[in-house]
């Protein structure tokens, strides 16, 4: 489940695109707890299979 999401938006994207701040996980899939806060950079996601990149994906897909 999310609990908490922040979004904000990009300055000078096209069309406002949205961004997402700051997440919460809390009992979603493989995650009994995660939170991740991240800048107006771009995020890269990598590990090996079976870490929870597409977990973390589809919870993000949810909420917007």
């Amino acid at each position: 489940m999310a609990e908490t999401v922040t979004f904000g938006s990009h300055e000078g994207t096209v069309n406002g695109a949205l961004s997402i701040k700051r997440l919460k996980l809390t009992n979603y899939r493989c995650y009994e707890f995660a939170r991740l806060e991240v800048d107006d950079r771009p995020v890269v996601l990598t590990g090996p299979n079976g870490a929870g990149k597409t977990n973390l994906l589809e919870a993000i897909s949810y909420l917007v």
